[in-house]
């Protein structure tokens, strides 16, 4: 199966954080989804995930303590899927939520 390129921003909130289980350093963040939107003209390969919880892959240069948003906190993250269980968040989107446009410091 081929995926096309696609992005999504989605609101939820995190739930927990899994340990890095790959070689590459993801962690993985499972997010109870509240809403998803288009991003630009991509498509949203996301939209019946509202009121689902999903897993979604943090970078390596993210996963410092302080490079994402603590467990319980409402996220504001645009992410892609890359196969059709694996999700990958964009870095520069580890907002929390609620109208914040500032990014999280990551390391």
């Amino acid at each position: 199966m081929q995926i096309v390129e696609n992005w999504a921003n989605v609101q939820g909130d995190v739930l927990a954080y899994l340990p890095a289980t790959h070689p590459n350093g993801f962690i993985v963040a499972r997010v109870a989804v509240r809403s998803v939107h288009p991003f630009e003209a991509f498509p949203n390969l996301f939209e019946r995930d509202v009121g689902k919880v999903i897993e979604v892959h943090c970078s390596p240069s993210s996963n410092a303590p302080d490079g994402l948003p603590p467990v319980g906190s409402p996220i504001h993250w645009r992410i892609r899927k890359a196969a059709p269980t694996i999700a990958f968040a964009h870095p520069d989107t580890f907002a929390i939520s609620e109208c914040t446009a500032r990014s999280v410091t990551v390391p």
